[in-house]
């Protein structure tokens, strides 16, 4: 993430004011990767006819580094809004137009005079910025404004960013009351890091121990950031483990759905191996109906995610945990959760090792169902149950040549040793009763292949990706 200065983009700031953090709260972090979306930025700067974006994101996302990267170097207004008091808002932009024009302004007494101001002192080729959108989406005079200024600066060439945390795009932009419903934008979602690029926060980790720090905190940049420069085993006891630990809590922190208390009872419930909606309710106490609501918001937050069923199997509606960082929080530290704060955290990290093996070989099926995602055109992805019910197997659809859909078995090993025949022939004889001539099968292993059955699987045109394949440096054989 790009490190801006606090004079030039911004203005200068009186540092005696309790503002100073609003505006530099991504100041320090070291940007990485994101070419499509500054691409992205960088075509609507340029070409496009209505140059309003919407951008939107998780908590810890990268939207605000995104945005200083993009702004470098262009004319720029930037405002980050935080969570202060309406007088300090106006008092904030005051500031930040103030540099800009290098005059002293008083504080706004109303929203309307302050974008009047950056009307004045913007033009064509111009980029504002509203960064932090969700902390002023409760005033309605701040929105009649903002509004205002789309229109005006959509007539005259100026790019307008609006960043806004994802939990409140519905609210704001899809509210028939809200006063910037249906604004016309492009809307653009940041989503988590791809491993190859998250690779960059930690050039001195294996691949392994990049694989295994990925399923723990994806890819989220500041969760990145917090763990880099170390070992894997370093970086969890320094960031998760002991008094004050940073990401102790980042997992509740990105819960933005509330109650807590119930998306909470809700997670530690599918992290028990509790997964349909009346488990999970009967569990927790509520109705199905009530379950039912929070699960869907969770899923459309790519919190939670529905385990489809898949080649003709009996339906069941069940739910696995997606985002990384809350299944870490549930499977691994909510387990932990009388030692946490534990001065000893080398006694805590020996207890948590055994918690830890058994969290990678699950979490692994989860990140292979994502690359997959990334790598093929995937129509559907799921389980395949076999004769006793048990979901042992990713099961895909997906587009092949001509569009023509191919079904995949895929069977994932995370363990020390290369992987054998034996894993292929247990796969074939699983999935025998579907007798489709056109099944794909494929193994996905981290650890590698058995030579002699690297060159075998390869000729009888079986897909085998080993850790090479998931890391981008080896071609993947198409489907």
């Amino acid at each position: 993430m790009h490190t801006a200065g606090i004079d030039g983009i911004y203005g200068t700031v009186n540092p005696g004011l309790n503002i100073r953090s609003v505006i530099s709260k991504t100041m320090g972090m070291h940007f990485i990767g994101r070419r499509r979306e500054l691409g992205y930025l960088e075509d609507m700067h340029r070409y496009a006819d209505s140059k309003t974006c919407i951008l939107y994101g998780r908590r810890g996302i990268g939207k605000s580094a995104l945005i200083d990267t993009f702004v470098k170097g262009r004319d720029a207004v930037v405002f980050r809004f935080g969570d202060i008091s309406d007088y300090e808002t106006r008092e904030y932009m005051a500031l930040v137009l103030g540099a800009r024009m290098d005059y002293d302004l008083e504080p706004f007494e109303v929203y309307g005079d302050a974008f009047y101001t950056i009307k004045e002192c913007t033009g064509k080729g111009s980029v504002v910025v509203i960064d932090g959108l969700e902390n002023m989406c409760w005033n309605r005079e701040f929105l009649d404004s903002v509004d205002t200024m789309l229109e005006y600066n959509a007539n005259h060439g100026i790019m307008t960013i609006l960043s806004i945390d994802e939990a409140y795009v519905e609210q704001v932009f899809d509210d028939p009351e809200s006063p910037l419903y249906r604004t016309e934008a492009g809307r653009m979602e940041l989503k988590p890091m791809r491993l190859r690029d998250a690779m960059d926060f930690h050039p001195g980790l294996s691949d392994e121990e990049l694989l295994k720090m990925y399923m723990i905190v994806g890819g989220v940049p500041s969760y990145n950031e917090a763990m880099q420069g170390v070992r894997l085993k370093d970086a969890i006891k320094s960031c998760f483990l002991g008094p004050g630990a940073p990401l102790a809590d980042a997992a509740d922190k990105a819960l933005t759905v509330t109650p807590h208390g119930m998306n909470s009872g809700i997670l530690a419930c599918i992290a028990d191996g509790i997964d349909t909606q009346t488990d999970i309710a009967r569990s927790i106490g509520v109705t199905k109906a009530l379950c039912k609501r929070y699960l869907d918001v969770m899923e459309s937050r790519g919190i939670v995610e529905v385990v489809n069923t898949m080649f003709g199997a009996r339906k069941r509606m069940a739910y696995r945990i997606r985002e990384p960082i809350q299944a870490f929080r549930y499977m691994v530290l909510r387990k932990l959760a009388h030692r946490l704060a534990d001065c000893d955290v080398d006694a805590t990290y020996r207890e948590m090792e055994p918690l830890l093996e058994d969290y990678f070989k699950q979490r692994f099926v989860q990140y292979s169902c994502e690359f997959l995602r990334n790598t093929y055109r995937i129509k559907e992805i799921g389980v395949w149950y076999d004769a006793e019910g048990n979901g042992v197997d990713i099961a895909a659809t997906a587009y092949g040549t001509m569009n023509a859909e191919v079904p995949m078995a895929v069977r994932c090993r995370f363990r020390r040793r290369p992987v054998g025949r034996k894993t292929l022939d247990s796969l074939l004889e699983s999935t025998a009763v579907l007798e489709d001539p056109e099944m794909r099968y494929v193994i996905i292993a981290p650890s590698g292949f058995d030579r002699e059955f690297w060159t075998e699987a390869r000729e009888e045109g079986r897909i085998l990706l080993d850790m090479d394949s998931i890391m981008g440096r080896r071609p993947i054989r198409p489907l």
